[in-house]
């Protein structure tokens, strides 16, 4: 059984800024990444249709002004929104197996060329790559909320159970040597009435604890990366200690900053993806200056390149709440607004849904940005429900692409250069009521 609260938390990063929604969409959301796939096949568009009508606000009502101009000017550069790359698996070329660690359901782990068996219980697992090998965070139970977070090494050795329980996702440090979590203890603080964690730093191959934090407020703080070798970025989960704090190896806990949640982490520690921000944004922050560098408006931030160089994001170009009967007469400036959502109809939004009109809920857009000016530099359109991405090199990303709801594959993106498949792509199980992912990412 799937933990709604680990995946609501993972939904959360994934909402389109600028959704404003109510928790009970966001647990909704939450469970529709786990059939998202099967849904939109059975006709999840006719479904929403039947929902409560939106309403359409025409921007010249809205504005008192001219409809805008639809028509682009040409330009060298893309427009913000246009496509760079429109994925067809079917006219890829084929590159070399991944670099990064990945996992197919046959029970095989794989980074590059090298493979170790083993067997991942769960459909939404961690896969971590580490100095050796790899750690799994999977499933232990399937009537409660426990996880396992083993060592395999990359050899196709012996594993090692590094830990079992209420655990949080884990983090690797920097040097892949050692790896910290959070325990949920079960128990509540009789002096502040709030439930607590333990935090942990372990030898990423034996388990041997280095590091202890007990009594940490909060029965979901957790680790959200390392800052450096010895500095832990946690954020906290309780109603007496919330936001953001540092745990410097060997002391405790320093606030770092309030009300904010981390969307993403920098390899290196030195560039953040926050939440928080006033105005419902993303905020990308310069760690050593504490500035805001710039605020990410639309998407999800996935993950910043080895360098810190680029931020992969994702995003929808048209909602998935949206219906046909929303776009049939909207024009580019409108507001489409339905109980807690509200999005401005753009031209790539229309220009999307004429592209796939029996299928746009599937459509996703993999953005490659530079990480300290927000600029766009790559844009991948595609069929990409389950979408997850991980870094292979500085210009590299490979992610889970699907084609016709039919086959899926990972696919390699490169800043500059363009896409390849980088396995081949398999045929996913007809049967509405199965779960197909044929290929797992890890980080």
């Amino acid at each position: 059984m799937i933990d709604i609260d680990d995946e609501l938390a993972r939904a959360l990063a994934r909402i389109p800024v600028g959704d404003h929604a109510p928790v009970e969409h966001l647990r909704g959301r939450a469970r529709r990444l786990h059939t998202r796939r099967r849904l939109a096949a059975a006709g999840a568009i006719a479904a929403v249709t039947a929902a409560a009508a939106a309403v359409v606000v025409p921007s010249s009502v809205r504005d008192g002004a001219e409809p805008p101009v639809t028509d682009r000017p040409p330009a060298e550069e893309p427009a913000p929104g246009v496509p760079d790359v429109v994925l067809d698996l079917g006219t890829l070329g084929r590159g070399p197996e991944p670099a990064v660690p990945w996992y197919e359901p046959a029970g095989t782990l794989h980074f590059g060329t090298e493979q170790a068996p083993h067997v991942i219980e769960s459909d939404y697992p961690a896969l971590r790559r580490v100095d050796g090998g790899f750690v799994v965070w999977d499933e232990l139970s399937v009537d409660q909320a426990e996880r396992s977070l083993v060592f395999v090494p990359g050899n196709g050795g012996y594993t090692e159970e590094i830990a079992g329980g209420p655990i949080s996702l884990p983090v690797v440090s920097p040097d892949g040597i050692r790896v910290a979590w959070a325990v949920s203890n079960g128990d509540v603080d009789t002096g502040t009435s709030t439930s607590t964690s333990t935090l942990i730093v372990a030898d990423a191959t034996t388990g041997e604890v280095q590091e202890e934090l007990p009594g940490v407020p909060g029965s979901s703080t957790k680790p959200m990366g390392f800052l450096d070798d010895d500095t832990i970025l946690v954020e906290a989960g309780a109603n007496t200690v919330s936001g953001l704090h540092t745990w410097e190896l060997g002391g405790g806990l320093t606030p770092y900053r309030d009300e904010t949640g981390v969307a993403a982490v920098s390899p290196a520690g030195d560039l953040l993806a926050l939440t928080g921000d006033a105005g419902g944004g993303i905020d990308v922050v310069d760690v050593a200056s504490d500035a805001t560098l710039w605020t990410l408006r639309d998407g999800y931030p996935l993950a910043f390149s080895p360098d810190g160089r680029y931020l992969a994001v994702g995003t929808e170009p048209v909602r998935n709440w949206v219906t046909p009967e929303d776009l049939a007469t909207a024009r580019p400036g409108d507001v489409i607004a339905r109980d807690e959502h509200e999005v401005t109809v753009t031209q790539d939004m229309l220009d999307t849904a004429a592209r796939y009109p029996d299928g746009w809920e599937r459509i996703e857009h993999l953005v490659i940005l530079d990480a300290r000016t927000g600029a766009e530099l790559l844009r991948v359109e595609g069929e990409l429900p389950e979408l997850t991405a991980v870094w292979e090199s500085g210009t590299s990303v490979v992610f889970d692409a699907y084609q016709d709801s039919a086959e899926a594959a990972l696919v390699r993106c490169t800043v500059g250069a363009g896409c390849e498949l980088a396995t081949d792509p398999a045929a996913l199980d007809d049967d509405p009521d199965t779960y197909d992912v044929p290929y797992l990412l890890g980080s």
